[in-house]
């Protein structure tokens, strides 16, 4: 959080001087060296923190994904509550984490660098898609929504585990928020993940939610 806020202020009070070039530079190296440190975390987790996919949800009509409980493609189930919202964080902060790498490194470039063609955008958007993917997958058991299983073997997250329903809510409404605002995510994905963010603020009362479906999807509002 850190880092993105000086990102975020240097980028938009700096002048392309070579000063102010130094310091995103450095500001590029500390993020890109976070990324690592995030992977390196996640490489030594032990195995009870590896999600379990138990279902696969089939292909839902466009005009259907706003109120689906699930979005098409896999649905991952967790030993705990805690680890799947742990681990969410984590993929949220690398989402916004590799925004920011892109930014800066457009900007270093020329201050009207198309991002996009920068050589970072495509692990960056390659890694961010993956992290979109999981974090999708996840929220389900987030809403009271766990997939119908034929056999529990007691990894389903119940919502009991850490407080009701509402509580769980919130617990996915940022993950669910950065996705939206995400430039890797495809229109399909950001379409629903904002009709559960709408849910999440008319059915489990969290009118933080609904403030985040109200902001307009760009890489420059992370």
């Amino acid at each position: 959080a850190d880092l993105h806020a000086k990102i975020k202020h240097i980028l938009t009070e700096a002048d392309h001087t070579p000063s102010d070039i130094k310091q995103v530079l450095e500001l590029v190296r500390k993020a890109k060296g976070l990324e690592q440190e995030f992977k390196a975390w996640e490489a030594a987790l032990p195995k009870n923190w590896q999600y379990t996919t138990t279902a696969w949800i089939d292909a839902v009509e466009y005009e259907d994904l706003e109120t689906a409980k699930a979005f098409p493609g896999r649905l991952d189930e967790y030993e705990d509550i805690s680890i799947a919202t742990t681990l969410n964080t984590m993929r949220a902060s690398r989402i916004i984490l590799a925004a920011d790498t892109v930014r800066a490194s457009a900007w270093v470039c020329s201050p009207d660098q198309e991002y996009r063609i920068v050589p970072e955008y495509i692990s960056s958007a390659r890694i961010s898609q993956e992290l979109i993917e999981d974090i999708i997958a996840s929220v389900p058991i987030f809403l009271g929504h766990p997939p119908n299983v034929e056999k529990d073997q007691g990894k389903t997250a119940r919502p009991g585990m850490l407080g009701g329903l509402s509580t769980l809510a919130l617990f996915i409404a940022w993950p669910l928020y950065v996705t939206t605002l995400s430039d890797c995510a495809t229109e399909a994905q950001r379409e629903w993940a904002l009709g559960r963010l709408r849910f999440i603020g008319n059915e489990r009362g969290i009118s933080q939610a609904i403030t985040f479906s109200k902001v307009c999807p760009n890489i420059h509002n992370l």
